[in-house]
């Protein structure tokens, strides 16, 4: 028994640190499609999981919410490893003879190297569906963008009065100098309606990622109104003090690179756009 165990520790070692990665890179030969097929399914895997991520990054946008570094680094490795994994699988075709004059055989070399790049990817693929179950993907942004001394734009800069035609009040909202465009008129005229033709006309061009209307009324209320956009651009303004509620409407407005068109309608006395949280430049405008 004493020699079997002097021999058990000797040979031990050895076959683990010598004989396995023989073998290791022989499995790497004899079994490519395997490993390749292997890959494929992780990734198709992956992919599913990394929709799913995109979903919940959408949502987080959508309520003004900053995106982790964490998440963002995760979807950049899986679109990574996504190219890289189809770059292997194309290499199927290369690997299947190597041609001479006389003989037609196994490309053996081409066959190792492709199913030992499908083994090490296969298992950073896995490594990412472990790190890639996310509880939260973003989170709520700190206040401190919008000052509180800030002075709020006149409403007659940019302005473009009486409008009566939709293409006239189209081309100005495409001007880049253009923050906001009023349509002045009496009660019955038909502005209402003109400015529904103008949102749907604008989604159809696309000339505005997104769309938010609201309607002030006669005696308007700025909570109301905050809540009729928020609603319609999927925005959670959770806030209690009229400043933070502004605020968390302006970030939702101001950041990223969406273009933004806010209609507020039934206008009869001027707005404070700050009170609001409206930007009054950048990519949001005004109608």
């Amino acid at each position: 028994m004493a020699i079997q165990d002097v021999a058990l520790s000797i040979v031990g070692p050895f076959v683990e640190k010598c004989v396995n990665p023989i073998l290791r890179q022989f499995k790497y030969l004899i079994f490519y499609k395997c490993n390749v097929q292997t890959l494929s399914n992780e990734i198709n895997g992956l992919g599913l999981q990394q929709a799913e991520v995109q979903r919940l990054i959408d949502a987080a946008e959508n309520n003004a919410e900053e995106i982790k570094p964490t998440v963002t680094d995760w979807m950049k490795n899986v679109d990574d490893l996504k190219k890289e994994a189809s770059t292997i699988s194309q290499g199927m075709e290369s690997v299947k003879v190597n041609c001479f004059n006389i003989v037609r055989l196994p490309n053996l070399k081409s066959r190792y190297l492709l199913g030992r790049r499908a083994a090490k990817r296969t298992d950073v693929a896995q490594k990412l569906i472990g790190e890639g179950k996310f509880d939260q993907v973003g989170y709520i942004a700190p206040l401190g963008r919008m000052s509180f001394s800030e002075q709020t734009q006149s409403s007659k800069e940019g302005l473009v009065s009486r409008m009566s035609k939709k293409k006239e009040v189209i081309e100005a909202l495409k001007e880049d100098k253009t923050s906001l465009v009023a349509i002045c008129g009496m009660p019955g005229v038909g502005k209402t309606f003109l400015v529904e033709q103008i949102a749907d006309q604008v989604k159809f061009e696309k000339l505005f990622d997104e769309v938010a209307k609201a309607n002030l009324s006669q005696i308007p209320n700025t909570r109301t109104v905050q809540d009729q956009l928020a609603e319609q651009l999927g925005l959670k303004v959770s806030e209690e003090t009229d400043h933070a509620r502004a605020e968390r409407m302006y970030t939702r407005l101001s950041k990223g690179e969406k273009r933004i068109l806010v209609i507020l309608d039934d206008v009869r006395e001027e707005v404070d756009f700050k009170s609001l949280g409206i930007p009054d430049r950048g990519k949001c405008k005004g109608l």
